[in-house]
């Protein structure tokens, strides 16, 4: 074969890349060929998903210094 075609669905969002592992781990059986890539807020956007992954990423940040 030449070549392979590939259909990807975007099956589940997260802003955190070990919950979309786990995601992942516990849907195997539904999954094919599943993958884990990032999707951007898009060229020039100003809407609220930025800030708001901002503001968690600032709260991830402080939570995980307040562990240590």
């Amino acid at each position: 074969m030449a070549w392979k075609k590939h259909y990807w669905e975007k099956v589940a969002f997260f802003f955190i890349r070990d919950e979309a592992k786990r995601y992942m781990k516990y849907q195997k059986h539904n999954l094919n060929e599943p993958r884990v890539y990032t999707y951007s807020a898009g060229y020039a956007n100003y809407g609220d998903f930025v800030p708001f992954r901002e503001l968690l990423l600032s709260i991830g940040q402080q939570l995980n210094q307040d562990k240590n």
